[in-house]
C-alpha cells in the first residue's frame, strides 16, 4: 500500500462530486453535503489547501454560479482515490469512540501514545475520549483497563468482548457501507483480510447460500480477530451453549470440518466451533437455497405461511413458491438462533444516513411483515429482532417488485370518479391501455359500484372513497398520467395494509427515479466479446437509448466530442465507465444503458474497462443522483467482479437489484 492520504469526510465527498464533472451550483451542493453556506466555503478552502499540499493550485473554483475542479485535480483523484482516507480526527465524537474502542482489540500492547498517533489528537483530548470509551465498555459489562505490562485492553467475559466489537463493526459498515475507510485500525494487511473474505466464500459455496455484502465484509474481518484471541487462548467454553440443536446444523459440519481444521481435535476448542457456527447462523442472508434441515420444520411450515399471506394480499404468484420460502425460512432460522442463544446483533435501523427516507420506501410492507410474523412470535412468545423483520420486509419488497413483472394472476377493478361518469370513462380507456392484463369491470358511480355483485380487487377513483376496498387514487393532472409511476404504484405497492376508510396516505413511495435495477433493463444492457475502441463501446451504449427514444442523437454525438481521453474523469474503480455530457436538453427521460466488453477497452492511455454505461437525464439535479447512484455500484469491488464475469443479461440484472 502507498501512503495514506488524509482527506475530511465532507471535504472527500465534495472532491468526489466536482470530479463526476458535475459542475453543481452552490445551493446543489450545499444540499447534498448537507453543509450551510459557511460550512461549504470553509470545506472548499480546506480541499484546495489539500490540493496545494499535491502542487495543484485553486484547484476549486466558482464560475458564473457553478463549482469547477482542474482537469489535473480530477487526474491525481482518479489516480490516487484508492489510498484516500478519512482523517479520524474529523469524525464526529461518537464515531471517534467506537473507533477507539475497536482499536483496542488490537493484538499487540497499546499505550496513550499509540492512541494519540492514530487520531492525531492532544493527549488531554485522547484522555477524555477513552473516558467515553470506559462508559461504552460499561454497558457490556465489561472494564476498560490499563497496566504497564500489558497497555489498554478490556476485562471481563469473552462473550461480551466479542460482543462489543461486532456491535462497533457493524456501526461502522451501516454508517459508511463499508469498514474499509477504517481499515487502518485492523492490526491485519488488507491481503489477509481478503483472504478471510475466500473464507467466508466458500462456506456460501458449500452451503449454497449468500450472505448480505454486510455480513461478508464484517465476517471477515471479525474472524480474523477471532483466530487472534484463539492463539492468546481467550477461548469461548462450550457451556455457554445448550449447543445439541447447532451441532445437527449444516453450518456446523462445515465449520467443523473446513474452517477450523487445526482445532478438531482438541475438545478444548469446541466452544469455538459452536461459537462461530452461532455467528454464521445468525447473519444475514440475502438467499439461500442450501437443503432444509427437518430439525426445523416448524420454521419451515411459518416460512410457508408468510409467503402464502403476501401472495393473498398482494395479489401475486410468486415465480417460485419454494424459493421464497427458503429465502424466507433462512431469516426466520437467523431469528430463532438469535433469540435462543440471546446473541444479538447491533441493530442498526435508523442510523444510515436518510434512513428515515428509507424506512418509508418500503414502510408498508415491514408494517404487513409484522402482521405475518405474529403467529411465529405468539408460539415463541418472544418479539423476532428488528433486524431480522427488517431483512424480511427488504426481502419481501424485493420479491414482490420481481414478481409483479411477472403476475400471473389477473387483478379485477373498476374505474370511479364521483364527478361525473363521462370522466370515468375517460379514464377508463387510459387506463386500459396502461394495464393490459388488469380485467376492467367499467366505470361507474359510486353509487353503482355500492350494488356490484361481482368481486373487485382494487378501485381507480380521483377522489378517495369511503370504502375498505383497496384504491389507486389520481389526483390532478390525470388527463396525462405517467404510465410507469402509476403500474409501480399499483404492483409494486400493492402489499400495503390500509386502514379502515381503505385508503392510507403513506401508500409505499416510488422506489426510487435513480434505481439501476429499473432503469438498466434487458433492452438496456448488451454483453459483447470485444470493440474496435471507446468510441464503438459508447455508440453500442447510445443506439439502445436512441432506439427507445430516450435520447436525440445530438447527445450521443456531444458525449464523444467532450470526452478526453487524455483525462477520462468518468472512469471509477479502473472498471467502470460513465458517459454523458452537459446536452441536457437533447434528454427525454431518465434513461441508462450498459454494456459489458469481455475483452477490456482503452478509456484512457493506460486505463482500461470491462463495463461501458450511457447515461442520459433531462436536469441537473437527476444527474448529480444518478452519478452518485452508479459510483456506488462502482466502489462494490464484488459486484464489478461478478458483473465482468457475467455470461447473460439476467445474472446483471441480479446484481443491479440491490441497488434500488
Amino acid at each position: 500500500m502507498g501512503k495514506i492520504i488524509r482527506l475530511d469526510a465532507k471535504c472527500l465527498q465534495l472532491i468526489e462530486l466536482l470530479s463526476y464533472d458535475m459542475n453543481p451550483k452552490k445551493e446543489e451542493t450545499s444540499d447534498l453535503l448537507e453543509l450551510n453556506s459557511n460550512q461549504l466555503g470553509y470545506c472548499i478552502k480546506k480541499a484546495n489547501f489539500f490540493f496545494e499540499t499535491q502542487n495543484i493550485k485553486n484547484a476549486i473554483s466558482e464560475k458564473d454560479g457553478l463549482f469547477q475542479i482542474k482537469t489535473e485535480a480530477k487526474r491525481w483523484f482518479y489516480i490516487n482515490h484508492n489510498n484516500i482516507k478519512m482523517a479520524l480526527y474529523s469524525l464526529p465524537r461518537e464515531e471517534r469512540i467506537r473507533l477507539a474502542a475497536i482499536y483496542t482489540f488490537h493484538t499487540e500492547y497499546l499505550s496513550l501514545n499509540h492512541y494519540i498517533s492514530l487520531f492525531e489528537v492532544s493527549k488531554g483530548t485522547l484522555l477524555k475520549m477513552l473516558q467515553y470509551v470506559r462508559k461504552l465498555a460499561e454497558e457490556y459489562n465489561l472494564q476498560l483497563e490499563y497496566t504497564r505490562t500489558s497497555g489498554y485492553m478490556f476485562e471481563g467475559s469473552e462473550m461480551q468482548q466479542r460482543q462489543l466489537l461486532l456491535d462497533m463493526l457493524d456501526y461502522f459498515y451501516m454508517r459508511y457501507s463499508s469498514i474499509w475507510g477504517i481499515s487502518e485500525v485492523f492490526p491485519f494487511s488488507e491481503e489477509k483480510i481478503r483472504r478471510s473474505y475466500e473464507v467466508i466464500e466458500n462456506l456460501e459455496e458449500k452451503l449454497n447460500i449468500r450472505y448480505s455484502d454486510h455480513e461478508l465484509e464484517v465476517l471477515a474481518v471479525f474472524r480474523l480477530y477471532i483466530e487472534e484471541r484463539i492463539q492468546k487462548g481467550l477461548l469461548i467454553n462450550e457451556k455457554n451453549f445448550l449447543s445439541h440443536e447447532i451441532e445437527k446444523t449444516d453450518i456446523y459440519k462445515v465449520v467443523r470440518k473446513d474452517n477450523y481444521d487445526i482445532l478438531r481435535s482438541d475438545h478444548k476448542y469446541l466452544g469455538e466451533i459452536i461459537y462461530f457456527s452461532l455467528l454464521l447462523l445468525t447473519a444475514d442472508m440475502e438467499s439461500g437455497n442450501g437443503e432444509i434441515s427437518i430439525l426445523f420444520s416448524d420454521i419451515l411450515e411459518y416460512a410457508k405461511e408468510i409467503v402464502s399471506f403476501f401472495e393473498e394480499k398482494a395479489c401475486v404468484k410468486f415465480e417460485s413458491f419454494e424459493d421464497a420460502t427458503k429465502a424466507i425460512y433462512w431469516q426466520l432460522v437467523s431469528a430463532y438462533f438469535s433469540m435462543v442463544y440471546k446473541f444479538s446483533r447491533f441493530c442498526v435501523w435508523g442510523i444510515q444516513e436518510k434512513a428515515s427516507e428509507n424506512s418509508e420506501v418500503f414502510g408498508e410492507i415491514y408494517n404487513l411483515t409484522e402482521k405475518a410474523l405474529e403467529s411465529l412470535e405468539k408460539k415463541m412468545r418472544k418479539k423476532i429482532p428488528k433486524r431480522n423483520r427488517k431483512s424480511i420486509a427488504l426481502l419481501m419488497t424485493m420479491l414482490l417488485n420481481y414478481s409483479s413483472k411477472r403476475e400471473t394472476r389477473n387483478l379485477k377493478a373498476v374505474v370511479i370518479c364521483p364527478h361525473g361518469l363521462i370522466t370515468s370513462r375517460i379514464l377508463l380507456e387510459q387506463l386500459e391501455n396502461i394495464f393490459p392484463e388488469v380485467i376492467f369491470k367499467g366505470a361507474c358511480s359510486f353509487r353503482e359500484y355500492k350494488k356490484m355483485e361481482e368481486e373487485v380487487d382494487l378501485i381507480f377513483t380521483t377522489d378517495v372513497l369511503n370504502t375498505q376496498k383497496r384504491q389507486i387514487v389520481i389526483g390532478g393532472g390525470w388527463e396525462k398520467l405517467n404510465r410507469e409511476k402509476l403500474r409501480q404504484k399499483v404492483f409494486l405497492n400493492q402489499a400495503g395494509d390500509f386502514e379502515s376508510n381503505g385508503y392510507k396516505k403513506t401508500d409505499l413511495k416510488n422506489k426510487g427515479e435513480y434505481s439501476l435495477s429499473s432503469l438498466l433493463t434487458l433492452d438496456k444492457i448488451q454483453l459483447v466479446e470485444s470493440v474496435s475502441d471507446w468510441k464503438e463501446a459508447t455508440l453500442i451504449c447510445g443506439e439502445m437509448l436512441l432506439k427507445t427514444g430516450d435520447i436525440e442523437k445530438e447527445y450521443l454525438e456531444e458525449i464523444i466530442k467532450e470526452y478526453d481521453f487524455q483525462s477520462p474523469f468518468c472512469v471509477f474503480s479502473g472498471n467502470l465507465v460513465i458517459m454523458h455530457c452537459g446536452l441536457l436538453k437533447y434528454v427525454n427521460r431518465l434513461c441508462m444503458a450498459l454494456l459489458k466488453v469481455t475483452k477490456e477497452v482503452l478509456f484512457g492511455e493506460e486505463i482500461a474497462v470491462h463495463i461501458v454505461i450511457v447515461l442520459g437525464t433531462p436536469n441537473r439535479v437527476d444527474q448529480i443522483k444518478a452519478v452518485q447512484a452508479l459510483s456506488l455500484l462502482a466502489k462494490n469491488e464484488q459486484d464489478i467482479k461478478k458483473i465482468k464475469g457475467s455470461s447473460v443479461k439476467e445474472e446483471i440484472i441480479e446484481v443491479l437489484r440491490k441497488y434500488e
